[in-house]
């Protein structure tokens, strides 16, 4: 009998794995389906390519912050080689660092260059940048389309337009080649006498970081209403869109989404409008700049039309996955929800099997293992050093654990055994001042869900008050919610009060409800957090729901022991 027991409980949590791994399967398959995007106009391209893209070269472990870095010559050789199949021209913002050799070897591959010279609050390297480009442009006129001198120094306020156009007036004045300024629109708009200076106004329209981000059906009409206003400011003056471009990975901006499909959708689409206005453009940028997430976050190092690796992210035509890997994703996801199942299970004396908690168990740990890899890939996205490893790992860690306690709580109850409660807070800490430390398995519960309420208030609290650069962490937190919440369930009874724990819970769902006033009901990943940071409150929750109810049948049964009219007191 023993022997059919175990194959029945075998079956049963093979058979709940299973119908876990088919929902993780579904949910990995539908965000790495594939979407169909038209292709970008031909009339909007270049002998068949985009008309130009900003190329910065700093490649993983490179910066332009690092004044004693020189790109090397080979590196630009290879990066321009690589464009010369998708672009027409790029466009550089400095001749500092060894950028000067861009211009050289665009020629070879048979490039132009929109040239960039940087000046700013630095006026001894504003002197050598201005040299630079007017003996850049003369020594290279078939090369340089065009020189660009300050890249956003009014936004910046590094220069008055007063002191912009003293070098401006230099540069026309030395070169045969068409002279211009780069800078948002608004501040083109704020100082009109600019364009008096220049050949062209070359115009900045990034809708994501705009103080009103527009998803990219919206964003697209957005950038056709501002061109065309800008040009009726500006009469008589070619326009020039010298930075546009979406992002491919990040965080949300009320419902500006960055992700593979959305980027190319809208740097195929503005092809169009471009087309349509009658203006060039400069693609924001040739490859993903990992040293651009210090400052901005994920999103900030996720513009290019190639990965950082020099892969290919953005094509003129063909349909678009934002999860090509989706199907590793999903079997690492199977791999790890076995190991949360063996390790939840084994050990576990033979008892009267319960089907209902056995396949709950085996449920959690299949869905679990899915949420677990989601929550190493969120990590190998939005790591920017070893401190962000070595805290992630630790994460990692807890929520695996978490996993793993819970489904084992469900395999015991399902045999008739024992749980463990997690104790309170105040016994854990009480515990870690080495007193009475005692590694029971209450004690690990108890420890991982202080932990990961501690951080996730921080998180909430951090997300709230300076979120503009900051990701929502949802799959790092959505496993240990669901653990204990399994965990809560399978025990059928409650700890003893934890006001501790209470009062970090209600801040986590206070702080983070409070995160939609700010995000809008229309950005999806703050939902998700938001309904992350509740399931992780629910154990407290239920907690506090099961006190109540115990005092209140405490109350109910206690004898009257009062006299009353009725009668004498019992």
């Amino acid at each position: 009998m023993s022997g059919l027991r175990f194959l029945k409980s075998l079956a049963v949590l093979l058979a709940a794995f299973a119908a876990g791994g088919a929902l993780a399967y579904g949910a990995w398959r539908f965000e790495g389906r594939l979407k169909d995007i038209p292709p970008a106009p031909a009339g909007g391209l270049v002998d068949g390519k985009f008309a130009c893209i900003s190329y910065a070269p700093y490649r993983d472990g490179q910066s332009p912050f690092d004044v004693d870095f020189v790109v090397p010559r080979a590196q630009i050789e290879e990066d321009l080689t690589i464009l010369a199949e998708h672009t027409a021209c790029v466009r550089t913002y400095s001749t500092d660092q060894g950028l000067a050799e861009v211009v050289p070897i665009a020629a070879r591959h048979g490039l132009k260059v929109l040239l960039g010279a940087w000046v700013g609050v630095d006026l001894k390297k504003n002197e050598q940048e201005v040299a630079s480009v007017i003996a850049l442009a003369n020594g290279y006129p078939d090369t340089v389309a065009a020189v660009i001198v300050g890249n956003e120094v009014l936004l910046r306020r590094d220069l008055t337009a007063d002191n912009l156009h003293a070098y401006i007036r230099r540069v026309k004045e030395a070169v045969t080649v068409p002279v211009t300024y780069a800078d948002v629109w608004e501040f083109w708009l704020r100082n009109k006498q600019i364009a008096d200076d220049v050949d062209f106004v070359t115009v900045h329209m990034l809708p994501y970081w705009e103080d009103q981000p527009i998803a990219v059906p919206g964003a697209l009409r957005h950038v056709g209403e501002v061109l065309l206003k800008v040009q009726a400011s500006f009469p008589g003056k070619k326009l020039f869109v010298g930075e546009i471009g979406w992002p491919s990975l990040g965080r949300m901006r009320q419902d500006a989404r960055p992700s593979p499909s959305d980027q190319t959708r809208f740097l195929r689409e503005f092809v169009a409008v471009s087309q349509t206005l009658g203006v060039g453009y400069n693609f924001i940028e040739a490859y993903d700049q990992k040293w651009k997430r210090q400052s901005e976050g994920t999103v900030g190092g996720h513009w290019g039309l190639y990965d950082s690796q020099r892969h290919p992210k953005v094509e003129l035509s063909g349909p678009v996955s934002d999860d090509p890997k989706w199907r590793r994703n999903w079997l690492i996801g199977v791999g790890i929800g076995i190991l949360v199942l063996g390790i939840g299970v084994v050990g576990r004396g033979p008892g009267t099997p319960s089907t209902r908690w056995l396949l709950a168990a085996g449920l959690l740990a299949a869905v679990t293992g899915s949420i677990l890899q989601a929550h190493l890939v969120y990590l190998a996205e939005t790591a920017r050093g070893l401190v962000d490893w070595i805290g992630g790992a630790a994460g990692f860690s807890f929520s695996l654990l978490a996993a793993v306690l819970g489904t084992r709580s469900l395999a015991d109850r399902a045999r008739g055994h024992k749980i463990a409660l997690p104790v309170a807070m105040a016994d854990v800490l009480d515990a870690a001042s080495l007193r009475r430390l005692v590694l029971t398995r209450g004690f690990l519960a108890g420890a991982i869900e202080a932990l990961v309420l501690t951080f996730g208030l921080a998180t909430a609290l951090a997300i709230l008050t300076d979120g503009r650069y900051r990701d929502f962490p949802s799959t790092v937190y959505l496993t240990p919610a669901i653990a204990f919440i399994a965990l809560r369930i399978a025990t059928g009874s409650r700890r003893a009060d934890d006001p501790t724990s209470g009062i970090l819970a209600i801040g986590l769902a206070v702080t983070a409800l409070l995160t939609i006033v700010n995000e809008t009901f229309r950005n999806t990943q703050a939902i998700g957090w938001v309904a992350t940071a509740l399931l992780l409150s629910a154990p407290w929750v239920i907690d506090a729901a099961r006190s109540a109810q115990a005092r209140a049948r405490a109350k109910v049964a206690r004898p009257n022991t009062r006299p009353t009219e009725a009668g004498p007191a019992l």
